[in-house]
């Protein structure tokens, strides 16, 4: 069951005391939502039938198809998004979701109330461990499960900003899982499903309460150290795992693979904050010293770890292991390279060096050089394995720091990130239509120069090292006005193939008109089936959506003597909601 399905309410409770653009705009949109006088804004049922729509599983948001067909599209519908001179969200993510839904709003207002109500969504999913659906890390596929050694590339650097804190988060929401499933020995799936079974019996995480430094305190180790290359489904395995057919230089026991850290993931934002601490450090040796010391934390803690599964090992061991390009079978040290550093010396210490196992070879020339960056972290790294060390990753931190930055997202880099992910949506829509009515109408070429047509548009409409701080209007304006003709062109299109199957000559001849222009009919077959069009059966006309009423009438008004003067009153029945317009004249000739 999905989680939007089981709560009682239908938008999931957000955080008290939300800050900066949450804070600001959830007050006044509620206010507004409550109000007679706000009619562009949308109620809560429709509000929250957008909600189920955007957090639609996978399994449900696309229907079935052969795997070849979707691992082709999947490839297209990615190229066809790097193809951009910006950023977006892949077609049929959750981000690409929601840029289409905005498109449906009657107002900014409106927006700004569904982004409220969307980031509440997301905190929901992280307070309760679920994954957010159709946000795949990495470049994976949609649904695709992760794989655990795959932390430093489960962000997807290609896309923008918000998509890449939504796979942050997904990644925290799987890190977090796993902590479970270790804690009480289960997989996640187990304890995802045990929490589940706590939580209707009354019992939820939401019963505990920590403080921010106390979250951090109580996050322990375990909870950022992964196996290495093992999925993050699996329970980690009680078996020490071998390097086959290696042994360590200086003694005759087998080369244990450790249980490492994973450090994970990196946003764009998060790695420009990191350079430009590394370049404001300055140059001197002080500051060289800091800047290895970040530089190669993970390669410390893996470092550690090996020290604690291989008693007596030494750096070439572990080069062995980590850096297999930096061990050399063909090379052999010349003059100038037998007198090595005295650290080397002494970590050998007198034993005699065992043949055969792997153990011929010598480390490259860059891992030989005197004052080695590898050699220094080796020297000062103790023995530790992995859940006994400070943990490199925190996942409880990094989850707030995305939902923070959500929450205080400025309005305008919300909307051109947005927008700029439904401009893919538009070109990857068109891209599928053309896909879908191909096989029943190859010769449309029309329709396939509309989806090339658009991405030109696009391109030559986007201004050259465009910002945030750039009019979205002066942006997005042009590009929407070029893709409106496509829309009525692929719409056409799409209509005629519905309507005269298997008649793709007339369908074509039809769309290469121009409406003024008449199309000639030249088999009988056309001939009836246009005919049948207009006068044979039709199929039934679905339920309307909607009820439209309008009254038009003229009468003397204010006074029985004033002059007649027209009047009209618009009404609209829907199920969620009722409204009606009036407009009544007025004689104001006395």
């Amino acid at each position: 069951d999905q989680p939007h399905e089981s709560r009682p309410q239908p938008l999931s409770p957000g955080p008290e005391g939300s800050r900066g653009f949450i804070s600001a705009v959830g007050t006044i949109t509620r206010t507004l939502a409550s109000s007679l006088t706000a009619p562009l804004l949308p109620s809560p049922q429709e509000l929250d039938a957008v909600l189920q729509e955007i957090f639609t599983p996978e399994s449900a948001a696309s229907p079935p198809t052969s795997p070849s067909s979707q691992s082709s599209e999947r490839a297209d519908s990615r190229q066809l998004a790097k193809a951009y001179p910006f950023k977006a969200a892949p077609p049929g993510t959750l981000v690409s979701t929601l840029g289409l839904s905005l498109l449906t709003l009657p107002s900014l207002a409106a927006i700004a109330l569904l982004w409220v109500e969307f980031v509440k969504e997301v905190r929901w999913y992280w307070e309760h461990t679920s994954p957010l659906p159709r946000v795949p890390l990495g470049q994976g596929a949609v649904g695709a499960p992760p794989q655990e050694g795959d932390g430093a590339s489960a962000v997807d650097l290609d896309a923008c900003l918000i998509y890449q804190k939504l796979q942050m988060l997904n990644y925290c929401i799987y890190r977090k899982e796993k902590e479970r499933g270790r804690d009480t020995g289960k997989t996640p799936k187990q304890a995802s499903d045990s929490a589940s079974e706590d939580e209707a019996n009354g019992w939820s995480d939401d019963d505990i309460y920590f403080s921010d430094d106390e979250s951090s305190k109580n996050e322990t180790p375990s909870s950022s150290h992964t196996t290495a290359r093992s999925p993050v489904g699996d329970a980690p395995s009680s078996e020490p795992q071998q390097l086959t057919g290696q042994k360590l230089l200086y003694c005759e026991k087998p080369l244990v693979v450790p249980e490492t850290q994973d450090p994970g993931p990196l946003t764009e934002d998060m790695i420009a904050e990191q350079q430009e601490v590394l370049s404001k450090l300055g140059t001197n040796a002080e500051a060289a010293a800091i800047r290895a010391r970040m530089q190669t934390v993970s390669l410390s803690s893996d470092m550690q770890a090996f020290k604690a599964a291989n008693p007596g090992c030494v750096l070439e061991d572990f080069v062995r292991w980590h850096s297999p390009r930096d061990w050399d079978t063909d090379d052999h040290m010349d003059e100038a390279d037998e007198e090595e550093d005295q650290a080397a010396v002494a970590e050998r210490a007198g034993r005699a060096r065992g043949e055969g196992s792997g153990r011929e070879g010598t480390l490259s020339r860059r891992m030989r050089t005197p004052g080695n960056l590898w050699r220094e972290t080796w020297q000062q790294a103790p023995a530790a394995p992995a859940v006994d060390q400070e943990p490199i990753f925190r996942c409880t931190r990094e989850a707030e720091k995305v939902l923070h930055y959500l929450e205080a997202l400025a309005p305008l880099d919300l909307v051109h990130q947005l927008a700029s992910v439904a401009l893919v949506a538009i070109g990857e829509g068109f891209a599928q239509t053309a896909r879908d009515i191909s096989p029943q109408a190859t010769p449309l070429v029309s329709v396939s120069e509309c989806v090339t047509l658009f991405h030109e548009a696009v391109n030559q409409s986007w201004p050259e090292g465009c910002n945030v701080d750039d009019d979205a209007q002066a942006i997005f304006e042009p590009i929407l006005q070029a893709a409106a003709p496509m829309e009525v062109m692929i719409s056409r299109a799409v209509s005629l193939v519905h309507k005269l199957p298997q008649h793709h000559e007339l369908v074509t001849a039809l769309l290469s008109s121009d409406s003024n222009h008449e199309v000639a009919i030249n088999s009988e077959a056309e001939r009836s089936m246009v005919s049948s069009l207009f006068s044979g059966k039709r199929d039934e006309l679905p339920d309307a959506h909607a009820r439209e009423f309008l009254v038009r009438t003229w009468g003397p008004r204010p006074f029985a003597t004033s002059a007649p003067v027209p009047s009209r009153m618009y009404a609209l029945l829907t199920p969620s909601e009722f409204k009606v317009a009036m407009a009544l004249g007025t004689d104001d000739c006395i």
